[in-house]
């Protein structure tokens, strides 16, 4: 089965509006009508909830609602990727590729080399650091 990885911004816009939000919804779309595996590394879902509990701080949204949408992940049918030692020292590889003191974003391209699949984001100054170091599996969704 074909995989893509997304980051945590992706979810956020699917639950939060966002200037990327309709653009998430529809390659969401696209990804289940070609049965598409969304995988994520485990932090993701660490990374979903800070983002809601900051939209709540912000009065973006209710707690009830943010606990709605919490369940509301479960139809999204996301692989949630366990590190294990191979991904670990992948991603430690990969943050020194990025010049990058913390290995959050070096987990997602840890974890899309190892599926061979496509890791798409909406940050853009990742997605450009990966064109300077020549990364071919990085799509900026936009």
């Amino acid at each position: 089965m074909e995989a893509v990885v997304i980051d945590a911004n992706i979810a956020v816009g699917l639950l939060v509006e966002r200037p990327w939000s309709a653009l998430a919804e529809q390659k969401m779309l696209e990804w289940g009508s070609r049965k598409i595996q969304i995988c994520v590394p485990a932090l993701w879902t660490g990374e979903v909830m800070s983002a809601l509990r900051k939209a709540i701080c912000l009065h973006q949204m209710e707690q009830d609602d943010a606990l709605r949408l919490v369940s509301a992940m479960e139809a999204w049918n996301v692989q949630i990727h366990l590190p294990d030692t191979a991904l670990n020292r992948s991603s430690l590889i990969w943050a020194e590729r990025l010049g990058q003191m913390v290995a959050y974003d070096a987990q997602y391209l840890a974890l899309a080399e190892y599926l061979k699949a496509d890791f798409y984001t909406v940050d853009k100054k990742l997605f450009n650091r990966c064109q300077e170091i020549g990364v071919p599996f990085v799509e900026l969704l936009t």
